[in-house]
């Protein structure tokens, strides 16, 4: 996604930030101020190329048609319109002469020439709606074509413990619209943004306050004793462990009543009877009376408390934002005054641009989507040592202790296995909590995990849940996989005998083996046919996987086969070895899903991981009517659903530069070979090459099944594509220890590449997942590792009914967990 942006009266680059956080994550191409140092501080923070120091009101729409600018964003100045300002005089003031010269010469000599921008963000202070300023900016829009949304917002709304009630106009051309606001409220100013969640727990002022050093920065921002002796009483004065403050001002530290409010440390005394004291000894003349107030610890906030309030900076952090080393205090105290919220305006920018002609989204309504925990057990060669229920029961209880939760905020859950009786997911769960919710059985063959995931984005992503849970998990026989309907032909017989057929095709002739690795052996023969591969590629592909599979403790095989072992091991088809199949396996894995809302009402930006974009494909009459065993196992279903899930990503087409790492569905060698061009990786005739340059592994372009993938962790089938997302959680977290895959974070962007996810399987049904870091990620602070008790992206243990019972619901059955072996 790309907008070039112009940011108007950008002072220290507010605008800048909430552009860059917001799902667009993008940044200004020009930003204009007259302020030499806010400039000077825009520049330390964003660079001196996009920082422009101008005189607004000499702007004309030729200075700005080469910047092809699509959204405009402006703060301008607010002493003209402020009720703080007795001597207010709105339009008339001369600091408004600038706004009015854009809006009533610059924006209709653009819209002239069509060049105007389509979308615009205006910040001023709670006042501006009642000004004739603010009638005729709304007149000029609605004249040159533009829907209009205004909003009085305020930072408190989003959990930030701040009142700073602000004036927002938002405006587009149509036939962009805004969600969720009718034609009949086009002159109301809203009080809350469309869709937005209104319970948002407020935090701590403790939690923006400066971690370290607390005597010395007491010392340095007291209150003078000057100040508190005449004026103290005045002073809006907050608690650490408060959840309120009120509105910072440029005049804070300058001025007293309604410019911020300052910090009382010592939270044991009571405010007025230490005042009430204070007065009593002042009255009677006593000139060390404000000794008195000394017990109250009374400072001002400072800079960095004040950037973490307004959103420079992320709550609990030390550094980030740049002061340049000339700025006083008192400059610093004023540009802050003088900014947007961050995070207020960030979810303007994000309700601005919710339409579908922008995102090209089906549904403007579709909220984001994220993964909050997960949770995997160890996969085992199937030897009957587990049964279902108690493997589900681990993988649900770590993913919840990950996510910080109870089962009690569980909205609904999607349960996938392919070898188990009916409502089999319900056993599972009811280990956790028996709480009514919807719970869903799903079985889609290899792909049955990755489908019960999609299904519990989905509830998510369309607003129906703000959490729901996807498990999976399987109990398989020894040997190669077969059916459990011995009285009635498989779903997947037409396959089988569609690649028999095909085999006269091929050079290796007619083929043997079981049914599933002889179809993926002739199809990686086609590939071999047409483009040059060698079975050693398919060899090298295996042992690339098993080596990866030594540092991943979860992994059923940890033997780390060579190339020349791999060759050397039995063969199970004309290209296949043993060491290039994926074994049958026992396993549970589970995954969390929770909205943007959610994330943050529970304080997981340190660990939430973002579903970008993700789709289910099946196949098409291509499976059958062609002359491709390729097409057979899934190319075409892979392609077309990678394909529109990158599309809906913004991704240009063929572009992959942004993935970094890949768990793809090798079930078999040959699969993980034609599967790379199918997922874009390469072109179509270049797989082998690509294996060949070691752009599959550690070193390389991508880092493809950094755990050890199917052929070497196992391949329970239900849990297959639940854990390729654990495992890619974990990478995207940097969580991931010796399996980590570097260089992921080492790109401007500070989401950092993709994580990208493909699980298969015959009959047909392919998952396509793109993972991503969100822009609000942050490290530190409590989280899954800390729950848990220690790294369970790279150790594997076992849960205890102590770690149930963290999680499980309240309604839970004392009956059913006396019968979980964990």
């Amino acid at each position: 996604m790309h907008v070039r942006g112009i940011e108007f009266y950008s002072g220290i680059g507010g605008l800048h930030l909430a552009l860059r956080q917001s799902r667009l994550a993008g940044s200004p191409v020009k930003a204009f101020d007259w302020d030499q140092t806010a400039c000077q501080v825009y520049a330390a923070n964003y660079g001196a190329k996009t920082i422009s120091r101008t005189d607004i009101s000499t702007l004309s729409a030729v200075d700005l048609l080469c910047l092809h600018a699509d959204l405009w964003l402006l703060s301008p100045s607010c002493q003209p319109y402020t009720v703080l300002n007795p001597s207010a005089r709105g339009e008339a003031d001369p600091r408004a002469k600038s706004f009015l010269h854009l809006i009533d010469h610059v924006l209709p000599d653009l819209a002239a020439q069509d060049s105007h921008p389509r979308y615009m963000l205006i910040e001023n202070v709670a006042g501006f709606q009642d000004s004739t300023t603010r009638r005729y900016l709304v007149n000029t829009l609605r004249r040159l074509g533009y829907v209009i949304a205004e909003f009085l917002l305020s930072p408190v709304q989003f959990g930030i413990p701040n009142s700073r009630l602000r004036y927002y106009l938002l405006a587009k051309i149509p036939p962009l619209r805004f969600y969720g606001i009718q034609e009949s409220d086009i002159d109301r100013v809203h009080d809350k943004i469309p869709g937005a969640r209104l319970d948002i727990p407020v935090h701590l002022l403790r939690e923006y306050m400066d971690p370290a050093l607390a005597d010395e920065i007491f010392l340095r921002h007291k209150v003078p004793d000057r100040i508190l002796s005449k004026w103290g009483r005045l002073f809006d004065i907050v608690l650490p462990s408060g959840r309120r403050s009120c509105c910072f001002t440029r005049g804070y530290t300058q001025l007293v009543e309604r410019a911020g409010s300052i910090l009382q440390l010592n939270e044991g005394l009571d405010t007025t009877e230490v005042f009430d004291k204070f007065l009593e000894a002042q009255s009677r003349g006593n000139e060390d009376a404000v000794r008195i107030l000394d017990q109250l610890r009374l400072r001002y906030f400072t800079p960095s408390e004040l950037l973490r309030i307004f959103r420079f900076e992320e709550p609990e952090s030390s550094q980030g934002f740049v002061w340049p080393l000339n700025i006083s205090l008192k400059s610093k105290y004023r540009l802050i005054g003088n900014s947007v919220n961050v995070e207020v305006v960030r979810h303007l920018i994000d309700y601005l641009f919710n339409d579908e002609d922008y995102f090209n989204m089906p549904k403007s309504q579709f909220q984001r989507t994220f993964i909050v925990g997960c949770g995997c057990t160890a996969f085992i060669k199937p030897r009957g040592l587990r049964t279902t229920e108690d493997m589900g029961l681990e993988a649900g209880t770590k993913a919840l202790l990950d996510a910080g939760i109870t089962y009690d905020e569980v909205e609904t859950a999607f349960v996938g296995y392919c070898y188990g009786d009916s409502t089999s997911g319900q056993r599972a769960l009811y280990g956790l909590g028996m709480t009514g919710i919807p719970i869903t059985n799903v079985n889609n063959n290899c792909s049955t995990g990755s489908t019960a995931l999609f299904h519990a984005n989905n509830a998510v992503k369309s607003g129906l849940v703000d959490c729901a849970l996807a498990l999976g998990f399987e109990r398989m026989a020894p040997g190669s996989l077969g059916t459990n309907f011995p009285d009635r032909p498989p779903p997947t017989l037409l396959f089988n005998k569609r690649t028999v057929a095909l085999e006269e095709t091929l050079s290796s002739g007619t083929n043997f083996g079981p049914g599933a690795p002889r179809m993926f052996g002739n199809a990686g023969q086609e590939y071999m046919d047409k483009f040059g591969a060698e079975v050693k590629h398919l060899a090298m592909i295996a042992a690339k996987n098993h080596a990866h599979s030594v540092k991943n403790p979860y992994s059923q095989f940890r033997s780390g086969w060579t190339v020349d072992q791999v060759l050397q091991a039995p063969k199970i088809t004309a290209q296949l070895t043993k060491f290039m199949c994926s074994p049958t396996s026992d396993g549970a894995a589970c995954c969390i899903v929770a909205s943007e809302d959610f994330v943050h009402a529970h304080r997981l930006e340190n660990q939430a991981i973002e579903i970008v974009a993700q789709g289910l494909e099946t196949d098409e009459p291509v499976a059958y009517d062609t002359q491709s065993p390729m097409e057979v196992v899934g190319y075409g279903m892979s392609k077309r659903c990678a394909d529109k899930v990158f599309k809906a990503a913004g991704f240009a087409d063929g572009q992959r530069d942004l993935v970094g790492v890949v768990e793809l569905h090798d079930c078999f060698s040959a699969n993980e070979l034609i599967m790379y061009p199918a997922l874009g990786l390469c072109a179509p005739d270049e797989a082998h090459k690509m294996v060949e340059r070691g752009d599959n592994t550690y070193g390389g372009k991508y880092v493809v099944n950094p755990s050890g993938g199917l052929e070497a962790k196992g391949h329970p089938l239900g849990a297959t594509g639940l854990g390729m997302h654990f495992y890619i959680t974990m990478q995207l977290r940097e969580w991931a220890g010796p399996m980590q895959a570097p260089g992921l974070f080492d790109i401007a962007d500070k989401r950092g590449k993709y994580g990208l996810v493909h699980n298969i399987g015959i009959g047909g049904a392919v998952v396509v997942s793109l993972l991503r870091r969100p822009e609000f990620y942050k490290t530190g602070g409590s989280d899954g590792k800390a729950r848990l008790g220690y790294n369970h992206a790279h150790e594997c243990r076992p849960v205890t009914l102590a770690d149930v019972d963290k999680v499980k619901s309240k309604k839970s059955s004392k009956f059913v967990l006396q019968h979980a072996k964990l």
